[in-house]
């Protein structure tokens, strides 16, 4: 098995093989692969698919198989980037919610004045619309974060 391989595949493929070795034929053993253990693993069912219809049509199974591991690979190398993207932008969208409260208490802290402005029917009006506007922009971004990881709206 290659090494970067997982344990769950190379038990999919220990199956198919053991199949195999009973007398079972390629199509045969690669459709029961496909329709069982194969079904919930997304590399196990494209090789299987790739099996099956290789065996139907007939030729070499390397070349679909390797263009199949290509494909698998890059849409791989996608997932990662865009969870790279999206641990940058939830982190961003963490700060952008977190610093104008994080200033309003500094501000509080510091400043007596901005207390005494807090306190006002006004002031406390304004910091609950501009916290509840906080709170909606940070659940936005994170939903944005979230479609974005997934790769689409949905």
């Amino acid at each position: 098995m290659d090494a970067d391989v997982g344990p769950t595949f190379a038990a999919h493929v220990d199956a198919l093989c053991r199949r195999l070795d009973r007398g079972a034929s390629l199509g045969d053993a690669a459709q029961w692969w496909l329709d069982g253990p194969a079904a919930d693993d997304e590399v196990a069912s494209t090789t299987a698919a790739v099996l099956v219809v290789t065996d139907d049509v007939g030729g070499q199974i390397a070349v679909p198989l390797e263009r199949a591991a290509v494909s698998m690979r890059s849409r791989a190398a996608e997932r990662d980037e865009r969870a790279g993207w999206a641990a940058q932008a939830r982190l961003s969208a963490q700060v952008l919610a977190a610093l104008p409260i994080g200033v309003l208490g500094v501000l509080a802290v510091s400043d007596d004045d901005v207390v005494r402005i807090l306190l006002s029917p006004i002031g406390t009006t304004i910091v609950v619309v501009g916290v509840a506007l906080d709170a909606l922009g940070f659940w936005w971004m994170h939903r944005i974060v979230r479609i974005g990881i997934r790769g689409g709206v949905r």
